[in-house]
């Protein structure tokens, strides 16, 4: 009976397939402690396991994201028999996942620049309010019946908003502050 494929060894040995067949530098991370590695390049990155207990063993590929970056959904997973000559695997990852895999990664990535983005300007917007609320806690005119309008600008190199607060809903949120 065969033995089950060391999935370190294959990962490094199918970047440089795919490095060979494809053009592109491929790299790899393979951790003997994970049940799953990664060949990557700038443009794709994609996710490797060995399935099953007992032969035949099947070689398992799916589009991924580098650390850092949130996968939006479960991908498509292609299984190839694992005994197959790499020279295969490669041209069968190529044809069918690679397209995908280039284009979920864009995909991501143009999504975590939203997060990032939308994190940020909720950073902006927390830190702005807090220090206008010091400032009304600190003055005495926010706690008369005036109903002036206040603002707050807020500008960075990718936001500009205005922030305004009146009177009243300041002391209302000082009373809740207060306790």
């Amino acid at each position: 009976m065969p033995e089950k494929p060391d999935l370190a060894k294959l990962t490094h040995e199918l970047a440089v397939e795919m490095t060979a067949s494809t053009g592109t530098l491929w790299r790899a991370i393979a951790d003997p402690d994970r049940w799953t590695t990664t060949i990557y390049t700038d443009e794709a990155y994609l996710a490797l396991s060995i399935d099953g207990y007992s032969a035949p063993y099947h070689l398992k590929a799916w589009a991924s994201t580098p650390r850092g970056i949130s996968p939006l959904h479960d991908n498509e997973v292609i299984r190839m028999n694992a005994d197959r000559p790499l020279a295969a695997i490669a041209k069968d990852i190529t044809r069918r996942i690679l397209p995908h895999a280039r284009a979920y990664l864009l995909e991501c990535q143009e999504h975590q620049k939203q997060l990032d983005y939308q994190e940020r300007k909720e950073n902006l917007i927390k830190k702005a309010l807090s220090r206008y609320l010091q400032y009304i806690t600190f003055t005495k005119s926010f706690c008369t019946e005036d109903y002036k309008i206040h603002s707050v600008e807020i500008r960075t190199d990718t936001i500009e908003m205005r922030l305004t607060v009146t009177p009243a809903e300041a002391i209302k949120v000082c009373k809740l502050l207060k306790g």
